[in-house]
């Protein structure tokens, strides 16, 4: 298993500290794409100063894994209930691991 840290393509990002709007499988995408808020890090090449109520930088952004085979684990998003956050924006959470 490949940790996405090793990942250069993802070099200044926290998945972690990233949320989920939306996310979806299907072969006309080329596979398994989540739009994200991503959280940068302040030596990604996007990174700006947040203001001083924001927890970070967050940019949107999109993530695809190409060629993904998704097996029973990965739910529908329509089955799925969003959180909603203070200032009425929703999301799904954030990434807790990829394998």
């Amino acid at each position: 298993m490949t940790n996405w840290r090793d990942m250069a393509e993802l070099d200044g990002v926290e998945l972690e500290d990233s949320f989920i709007p939306s996310w979806r499988y299907s072969p006309s995408v080329g596979g398994l794409l989540f739009e994200l808020e991503a959280r940068l890090c302040s030596d990604h090449t996007a990174w700006e100063q947040p203001m001083p109520s924001e927890f970070g930088c967050y940019k949107r952004a999109e993530l695809l894994f190409a060629a993904a085979s998704v097996s029973g684990t990965l739910p529908e998003q329509s089955a799925v209930q969003p959180t909603q956050d203070s200032d009425g924006s929703r999301d799904y959470g954030s990434f807790d691991s990829i394998m």
